[in-house]
């Protein structure tokens, strides 16, 4: 079951359809009352993220009793280019190296920082080495520290008269459940 925190009704609901028993019924009732029951279980999903139509259920979440009307995942952000993947390509060593069995990936924003730093003739950067420098940081020297994220600061050359840049580090699960950590500016979510 994922860490989505669910009544113990609603887990025994899901569990009885996971074991073709049908789950209790009022009288009367066809089926369970789920819009796709007997038909096929694509209306109960284990995926710790929420998809559209589904109902949060979190008592003391800001949230609670809310429907899910819009999910925009990791997979989308990358392939929209809102997120530049560092796990595969020419960053993918240098993201094994600092966070082995996460997914590391960065915003636009972090990603136009050291492409602009990169271009710079003055300074004899390359991606891999301004990467390598942000993942150590992050990890050397937080800032600022909370549960899931931090801040901190990295010098980067060659992009302005600006060196010592504050960047984020957040780790959270991606839309499957793995480990992820997303590098971005300050003011990004």
């Amino acid at each position: 079951m994922s860490d989505i925190p669910v009544s113990d009704e609603v887990r025994q609901h899901v569990d009885g359809h996971a074991a073709g028993v049908a789950p209790k019924q009022s009288e009367g009732a066809q089926g369970c009352g789920c819009p796709d029951s007997g038909r096929s279980l694509a209306h109960i999903s284990r995926d710790p993220t929420p998809q559209p139509g589904d109902q949060i259920h979190q008592p003391g979440h800001p949230f609670d009793g809310f429907t899910v009307i819009s999910v925009y995942t990791r997979a989308q952000a990358i392939a929209d280019g809102v997120l530049a993947d560092a796990s595969t390509g020419d960053l993918a060593e240098v993201s094994a190296q600092h966070f082995p069995s996460v997914h590391v990936a960065m915003t636009a924003a972090v990603f136009a920082l050291i492409e602009q730093a990169v271009a710079s003739p003055k300074h004899a950067n390359d991606w891999r080495g301004v990467w390598h420098d942000i993942l150590h940081m992050s990890r050397a020297c937080p800032v600022r520290v909370w549960q899931g994220g931090r801040l901190f600061r990295v010098i980067i050359t060659g992009t302005g008269r600006k060196r010592l840049h504050t960047l984020k580090a957040i780790s959270h699960p991606d839309e499957t459940g793995r480990p992820c950590l997303t590098i971005m500016l300050p003011e990004e979510d």
